[in-house]
């Protein structure tokens, strides 16, 4: 079984990604992306659905952040 991190509500810019990054590195597991904090997993949710189900250019910015994800699921 292999295990990654997923940072979510998390923005790769900042000192808790750093901080986030220092510590998984001590584990030795990959982090696998940083899910940034929006609001558009929440209204989503709300409706039964998920960043996959409407037009992609609704939610570009967040499907740039699983490609590295899904790339690792498929692997």
């Amino acid at each position: 079984m292999q295990v990654g991190i997923i940072g979510t509500r998390v923005d790769a810019r900042t000192i808790s990604a750093d901080k986030l990054q220092e510590f998984v590195g001590g584990l030795g597991l990959p982090v696998l992306g940083y899910l940034r904090p929006t609001q558009n997993y929440v209204h989503l949710a709300a409706r039964g659905l998920t960043l996959f189900d409407v037009a992609p250019n609704k939610v570009e910015r967040d499907l740039e952040q699983w490609q590295g994800i899904t790339r690792w699921l498929d692997s």
